[in-house]
């Protein structure tokens, strides 16, 4: 058996693109992505008449409504196109993602704890400096001789290798603009 991993960016075109082909060379016999395992039951109605998207998994906790995630597929999403050609190839499609009765109730916690320490007036943690934010360069142009910047998503940091100004010019550059199959991932 053998098992391939491919990286996307949720909308992103490209890489719905080029996940497309590799699914075509690769012809997978199964098809695991991320999304909520409480979802499943929704997947044999992807290829029902008049199901186009914009379309969403909306979960929500029944107790608290407000505690909820949103999926959103569109027809560029990678996940939607990874979903309909496993379809409509007759291959087992499987969100394989932490349930979200797990991680909603995570999530509930540390918005309980966090309003408990702020009633107790302990201080929260300092938030992410973003001082770099407002300075951003032109994104779509190369940058030469760029200053390292204090970033914690890591595009910046490979888009700064390879001379971009941040990781969205670096992305759709070396994502979004291809198309070109399996050799994307």
């Amino acid at each position: 058996m053998t098992v391939r991993y491919f990286g996307i960016r949720h909308h992103g075109p490209g890489c719905a693109r080029s996940l497309v082909k590799a699914f075509e060379a690769f012809a997978p016999t199964m098809v695991l992505l991320e999304g909520p395992p409480e979802g499943a039951a929704l997947l044999p109605w992807l290829l029902t008449s008049g199901m186009e998207p914009p379309v969403a998994l909306l979960s929500h906790c029944p107790d608290e409504p407000k505690l909820a995630v949103y999926h959103p597929f569109a027809t560029f999403s990678p996940e939607w196109q990874a979903l309909r050609w496993a379809a409509e190839h007759g291959v087992p499609a499987r969100f394989i993602d932490l349930p979200l009765v797990h991680s909603l109730a995570m999530e509930k916690a540390e918005r309980d704890a966090r309003r408990q320490a702020d009633e107790a007036g302990v201080p929260g943690p300092p938030e992410a400096a973003e001082a770099d934010a407002d300075v951003r360069p032109d994104p779509d142009t190369l940058v030469e001789n760029i200053q390292p910047v204090h970033s914690r998503d890591p595009l910046d940091w490979l888009a700064h290798a390879a001379g971009y100004a941040d990781g969205e010019a670096w992305w759709n550059h070396m994502v979004e603009e291809r198309g070109d199959g399996e050799d994307l991932f």
